[in-house]
């Protein structure tokens, strides 16, 4: 079974998704800090910490476009989409957290196209190389 050969722009769309993604990343940090430090009454600098550190693990991969980390990205993401999905329900700050559940949402889909991307360039590289190495 031959696979279907990917669009020849393939990693063109590939680096513009990742720095799609990488703003997007920057935008979410930014915003996860302005709910923590001016939103809240109380501020837990430990849980903003864990929940900055948990989505800048993944950047170095995504620097160095590697499908891998931006699959667990999105992995990521989807518990930060259902934990700001939650916090709309709060009548005070609801806007910022429309705000942040789309932001989220928005990562998560240019995460996942760069992830498909990446994947579909890596896997035309590896078949160039092997059909090189065989000539």
């Amino acid at each position: 079974m031959k696979l279907s050969t990917p669009h020849p722009h393939v990693q063109q769309h590939a680096q513009q998704a990742r720095l799609f993604t990488l703003a997007l990343l920057l935008v979410l940090v930014v915003s996860i800090a302005v709910d923590h430090f001016y939103l809240r009454d109380i501020s837990h600098w430990q849980v903003w910490l864990l929940q900055t550190t948990l989505l800048c693990v993944n950047i170095p991969g995504i620097l160095q476009s590697r499908a891998r980390s931006a699959i667990w990205l999105c992995f990521l993401l989807m518990f930060y989409f259902l934990l700001y999905i939650d916090r709309c329900a709060e009548p005070l700050h609801r806007g910022i957290y429309i705000f942040m559940s789309l932001l989220v949402l928005t990562l998560f889909t240019s995460t996942m196209l760069f992830a498909r991307w990446q994947a579909q360039a890596d896997r035309v590289a590896n078949t160039t190389t092997q059909e090189s190495c065989d000539s």
